[in-house]
């Protein structure tokens, strides 16, 4: 599981050790194909990493739904769980093929936090760089 955790964005500067210590908290998940995983508007303390497949990530509107970004191997969603547990801004279900997550509590990942300051340092100040990113792209966007 090293191997994912060096992929995804939000570890980017934490040694082996501390992603053991993380991979050491996470639970396999399996979907099968169109399997909805969250569902906007409900609240969550999951965090989902994509070991192997696709998910894709949706907004529901009124009378469709549109399907905002499609993540893979490597990527996260639900990561606003680890800063609060208010509603999912989107929901995520499992892409054609089905596929494989690792899924974190916020509960677990608090206590590794306390354990350990440089990991929750770490992740927090990712976290802090893909919402800025966010933020400004999507200003950009809307000029």
């Amino acid at each position: 599981m090293l191997k994912l955790f060096k992929r995804v964005h939000l570890f980017n500067g934490l040694n082996d050790e501390e992603l053991g210590q993380i991979a050491a908290q996470c639970v396999a998940h399996k979907c099968k194909a169109g399997e909805v995983i969250v569902r906007q508007n409900t609240t969550g303390e999951d965090v989902y990493f994509v070991e192997k497949g696709a998910i894709e990530v949706f907004v529901e509107g009124l009378d469709d739904e549109r399907v905002l970004v499609v993540l893979g191997e490597g990527q996260v969603f639900g990561e606003m769980a680890l800063i609060g547990h208010g509603y999912r801004s989107a929901s995520g279900r499992a892409g054609k093929n089905g596929c494989q997550l690792q899924l974190l509590k916020s509960a677990q990942f608090n206590e590794l936090c306390n354990g350990n300051k440089n990991i929750g340092y770490v992740v927090m100040r990712n976290l802090a760089l893909d919402l800025a990113f966010k933020l400004r792209h999507r200003n950009l966007a809307g000029m």
